[in-house]
């Protein structure tokens, strides 16, 4: 009994397992209130906008295109009269075409040859003076030569005719991007200089741009994925990809800027929108920094050990890796927070066996079971695995809690309690030869001078060593920033109906039981 009882048990968990791991939706939910106090203002924009003009004066003769048509690169968008240009390029061709030069020159070297040959016969036989002799060979290389001149202008007239194109080609507008027409500024017959004819704007992909305060700096890194969202595209959410993060904060605003890639091939995603995005925490593609460290594991909640921190290097649409399962003896959970478990079960290597034990038995599983994942970094993302739990007839409840994650390593100096001495700190600073220091405008006292932020400790201390060395008393802090954590609680019978997704899964094979989720 007790043996049926525990493969009941490692089926449960097995179940639960390909669950977390099964493939997240793109279709994100509607702004939650913790997403709405976590989420940016943002504007998307196109990632190309090119005014197209003609690198020539003229008149123009067509404009192929008009606002709001779709053009691809390469495509000609306007032309320019070139009727003089036209009548140059064929003058130019029938020029490189005619080989009647060469052909009279051919002949005349040929009959000089001829006739110094003859010249030199004679004048061996002493028939003719020195100086006839030397007028012949004279006319033979003569012609010689003018043979190699018909030759050269031959090259010279194909070289006008390639000229001759490209200036007729300089009157013809042509897109160099793939996108849509923004606004047509000129029309037939009017007369262009350096006017643009027409603004195309690129559309795919589309480029968002956001401002974040500086208190995340060093938060957001190339590659990390946001989402974003827009009042105006009702139940839409879009996935973006962090491209660009400023070095340079703007001190009036305390904010840097960070911009996004968003890919639009099927132009749905409208361009000159005000939207909102809320960092998912996930790295598309590791990202090399200079003085980086991976971002330390997340503490368990309350006495629980929840999951170990995984890869942030999640492809977007996979459940991030921090989303590990526990049993636990009691699954009460209150609103607010997350219940305090004193039975926790050990971590256990998975195993292919588990795996085979699992299947085999969870059509046997007829009891409830009840099973924890998390935590996981947004609500959107707790979200996506609830809906796959859902999905298999689970009953789900996601939960937040605050956090506290180490983001750097300031270097600062001692609190200053007045204006006064604030500004002599930074007399003094200035006067030993430091100019990288930041204070935040308008910051009421006591204050502390910001002399630098860094990732590593190692770094953070070799600045206090530097700054010591010209008698600048500075002091290393760790910045940690409050996060907001989910994780998911779940209870239901497993079914056969995921057996499938087993086979290739390791399995945790850790007994443990709980009751039917309070209150569902």
């Amino acid at each position: 009994m007790q043996y049926a009882h525990s493969k009941r048990l490692i089926a449960a968990v097995a179940v639960a397992w390909v669950l977390v791991w099964a493939p997240g939706s793109r279709a994100a939910p509607a702004e939650t209130e913790s997403d709405s106090e976590t989420s940016l203002d943002c504007v998307i924009n196109p990632s190309v906008i090119a005014d197209l003009g003609s690198g020539v004066p003229g008149i123009l003769d067509r404009v192929l295109v008009d606002r709001a048509d779709h053009v691809e690169a390469g495509q000609v968008v306007a032309e320019l009269d070139s009727g003089v240009e036209l009548a140059s390029r064929d003058l130019a061709r029938v020029r490189a075409d005619k080989d009647t030069e060469i052909d009279l020159r051919r002949v005349n070297a040929a009959f000089g040859a001829r006739q110094n040959e003859r010249t030199r016969d004679l004048f061996e036989r002493k028939v003719i003076s020195t100086n006839d002799m030397d007028e012949r060979k004279t006319e033979a290389q003569l012609a010689s030569i003018q043979l190699r001149q018909a030759v050269d202008n031959k090259e010279i007239a194909q070289l006008e005719l390639e000229r001759a194109e490209q200036v007729l080609k300089r009157r013809t507008i042509k897109s160099p991007i793939a996108g849509v027409v923004m606004e047509r500024f000129k029309t037939i017959g009017e007369y262009v200089d350096e006017q643009p004819v027409l603004r195309i704007a690129q559309l795919n992909p589309l480029h968002v741009e956001v401002f974040v305060p500086v208190e995340r700096l060093g938060e957001i890194r190339p590659g990390m994925q946001a989402e974003v969202w827009s009042d105006a595209v009702k139940e839409t959410h879009w996935l973006a990809k962090v491209s660009r993060v400023d070095l340079v904060a703007d001190i009036a605003s305390g904010t840097y800027g960070v911009r996004l890639v968003l890919p639009n091939p099927d132009y749905r995603v409208p361009a000159g929108l005000r939207c909102r995005l809320s960092f998912t925490g996930q790295d598309e593609s590791p990202v090399a920094a200079v003085d980086t460290v991976a971002p330390p594991q997340a503490p368990a909640v309350a006495e629980e050990p929840i999951a170990e921190a995984a890869d942030t290097a999640a492809a977007e649409d996979a459940v991030p890796e921090t989303a590990a399962l526990s049993l636990s003896a009691q699954s009460a959970v209150a609103d607010d927070g997350v219940a305090t478990e004193s039975d926790a079960v050990d971590r256990q290597t998975p195993s292919t066996g588990g795996t085979a034990v699992a299947a085999a038995d969870v059509a046997d599983v007829d009891e409830k079971v009840c099973l924890r994942s998390g935590p996981y970094p947004s609500r959107t993302a707790a979200r996506r695995v609830a809906r796959d739990l859902e999905a298999f007839g689970l009953d789900v409840r996601v939960d937040a809690f605050d956090d506290q994650e180490t983001k750097g390593y300031r270097v600062v100096s001692e609190w200053i309690a007045d204006r006064g001495a604030v500004d002599a700190y930074i007399e003094r600073l200035k006067q030993a030869g430091i100019s990288d220091f930041f204070t935040a405008p308008g910051k009421p006292v006591p204050l502390r001078v910001n002399l630098g932020m860094y990732t590593e400790p190692a770094s953070a201390t070799r600045r206090v060593d530097e700054l010591a060395a010209r008698g600048i008393t500075a002091y290393s802090v760790a910045w940690a920033q409050a996060v907001r954590r989910f994780v998911l609680t779940a209870s239901g019978t497993p079914t056969p109906a995921i057996t499938k997704h087993l086979a290739d899964l390791p399995v945790p094979t850790a007994p443990g039981s709980c009751d039917q989720l309070a209150g569902r």
